[in-house]
């Protein structure tokens, strides 16, 4: 543990990760799923270590909690991974990061906001298929 900070990073990142994935009646297999697909990914930790993290008060959690953008990411990917296989979660998220990459050039000049890439994805979802 190399600072107090890093560590509580850590015990966050865990617990939301893991309440995310969370499924009631099911608490053995999504605990061990969320290590694997997301937990020991991202942060190199054991299956001890992240039982530990998990463990710990949930007032970290409101103490210390992830900014929205990320908690909403990593609630995304998770519900995509949870539906279907990773490969097909990939593939979606790929079209998703050009059409966004696309969205913001169109955008531009000055900074976007998120009316106005919500309006250029639709207007690339609505456009023809030989458009898109």
């Amino acid at each position: 543990m190399s600072d107090n900070s890093d560590f509580l990073c850590r015990v966050v990142v865990v617990k939301t990760i893991d309440n995310l994935f969370f499924e009631p009646g099911n608490s053995r297999r999504t605990h061990l799923l969320a290590f694997q697909l997301f937990i020991h990914p991202l942060l190199g930790i054991c299956k001890e270590t992240s039982r530990r993290y998990r463990r710990m008060p949930d007032e970290l959690l409101a103490a210390h909690p992830l900014p929205d953008y990320l908690e909403l990411a990593l609630g995304l990917v998770i519900r995509l991974v949870i539906a279907m296989p990773a490969a097909e979660v990939a593939k979606l998220l790929r079209r998703l990061d050009t059409k966004a990459k696309a969205a913001i050039e169109q955008a531009k000049p000055g900074k976007p906001n998120a009316e106005k890439l919500l309006e250029f994805l639709s207007e690339a979802a609505d456009a023809p298929a030989g458009l898109k």
